[in-house]
């Protein structure tokens, strides 16, 4: 979560750092992979969902899509995310 915020950052600060771009685009292809297996086990197994979720809500910006789509999923898993 804090390198993909560090990356956007140094990113902001310098538009042709191409190092933290392709470093950032490796961590938001991690993300997307992240939500996909979330969404493979969301059923048989809804708590590993529910953290694979939330770690790409903390690793996408805002209002991206895989991070709405992990907020939907995670309201849908609610029951789930505060057992032990």
């Amino acid at each position: 979560a804090a390198a993909s915020l560090s990356l956007r950052e140094a990113i902001k600060l310098d538009p042709t750092n191409d190092r933290a771009k392709g470093d950032l685009e490796k961590v938001l292809a991690r993300a997307e992979e992240l939500y996909r297996q979330g969404r493979m086990i969301r059923d048989h197994n809804p708590r590993e969902a529910v953290s694979l979720f939330k770690r790409v809500v903390e690793i996408t910006p805002d209002g991206s899509p895989t991070h709405q789509g992990a907020e939907e999923q995670l309201g849908q898993l609610q029951p789930w995310q505060h057992q032990p």
